[in-house]
């Protein structure tokens, strides 16, 4: 037997997108303002404005842990916060803002942003907020060899993380409006496979019609970087607290941190490429409900899931402790939509709550 391989040593980071709103609960297109309030020690690598003047982005630095990703998301939702009391705006952390319309948001013009835009890889006609997890590894054809084997765990990574249930606070079916949205940009949805990764120039080539011009204007579910030796997942929906973020980025880091002591083992996908974009698919639209489909059987979300958890609890690396809220909550069947799906009265979110609820969890636990 060969004896087991053991992970090199990862470091992370996490970039979280926050929603900013006046005392009413209306976006809030302030950014620049709430920037002034913001320590210069901060700014531009920590806290910073992106696409959307109601947007604030933060930015970890370079971690070895989860628990130091931890100690530095806290920190950094404490400063937004203070910055945003000062203010009297408010904070909150869902893919789009539940009942406020999303062309609300006020778009940054740039050069860079308004070719996108016009080239058709972004969308600047409504605001939304994503989570970018980011993994250091060394060596460009590991990344290609584990973003070939994550790159199937796409469905279980947005069925977990959707947090965008509403749409001008009505509920039309959809557990991610923020995926839903993005749908039609071309370069959005699963990467393709690589053979090595001088082709990934090839890929980005093939985008230049949509007005790419680098490894920074392809805003597909995994990103391989030219310039920084990382992988970067993009899929999820930003979470609501604390926790619920190093729940979501956990499941990513231990995920790689498996894939890239297994790459000289056989790897048999667990569904085909058509089943691949349909349970992605599916998990935008229904979250943990429902069932994955895998080589025409079913088997459901949760117990999908489940087993993947199991397997990688097993392994106690330190994303374990993280992982282990996680898996109650797939047990159970519950996301961040289906918190905020709690607030739906009759035909219409009470909107004045969920609103005060997600500016709590925001500030849980900081």
């Amino acid at each position: 037997m060969k004896p087991a391989k053991t992970a090199p040593d990862l470091h992370l980071g996490v970039e979280e997108e926050f929603a900013l709103l006046y005392a009413d609960g209306s976006l809030a297109n302030e950014v620049e303002a709430l920037l002034g309030h913001v320590p210069e020690r901060y700014k531009p690598e920590r806290i910073k404005q992106d696409l959307h003047y109601c947007m604030v982005e933060v930015t970890t630095p370079i971690c070895d842990s989860p628990a130091e990703v931890k100690r530095s998301l806290a920190e950094l939702r404490r400063v937004v916060g203070g910055a945003a009391a000062a203010l009297n705006l408010r904070v909150i952390s869902s893919g789009v803002h539940p009942t406020a319309p999303m062309e609300a948001g006020r778009l940054v013009e740039t050069p860079r942003f308004r070719r996108l835009i016009d080239g058709g890889a972004l969308r600047g006609d409504g605001v939304h907020f994503g989570l970018h997890l980011h993994v250091s590894l060394d060596g460009p054809e590991a990344r290609v060899g584990v973003v070939n084997r994550l790159r199937w765990h796409l469905p279980d990574l947005v069925a977990l993380a959707v947090n965008a249930p509403f749409f001008r606070g009505e509920y039309h079916g959809v557990k991610s409006v923020r995926l839903e949205y993005y749908e039609p940009v071309p370069t959005v949805g699963p990467p393709p496979v690589l053979e090595k990764f001088d082709d990934w120039a090839g890929v980005l080539k093939s985008f230049e019609k949509h007005g790419v011009e680098g490894e920074r204007d392809h805003y597909g579910d995994i990103r391989h970087r030219y310039s920084l030796p990382t992988v970067e997942v993009r899929v999820m929906d930003t979470q609501q607290s604390v926790t619920d973020t190093l729940a979501a980025a956990s499941y990513v880091w231990a995920l790689i941190r498996h894939y890239v002591t297994t790459l000289d083992d056989e790897f048999l996908p667990p569904m085909t490429e058509a089943e691949l974009r349909a349970n992605r698919e599916g998990a935008w639209r229904r979250g943990l409900d429902g069932t994955f489909r895998l080589y025409g059987d079913t088997l459901s979300r949760p117990e999908y899931v489940g087993h993947s958890l199991h397997h990688l609890l097993e392994r106690n690396t330190p994303e374990a402790p993280y992982l282990e809220g996680l898996a109650a909550r797939v047990a159970a069947g519950s996301t961040g939509a289906d918190r905020q799906l709690t607030f739906l009265g009759s035909d219409r979110v009470d909107g004045r709550a969920l609103l005060a609820e997600l500016e709590r969890r925001f500030a849980e636990g900081i």
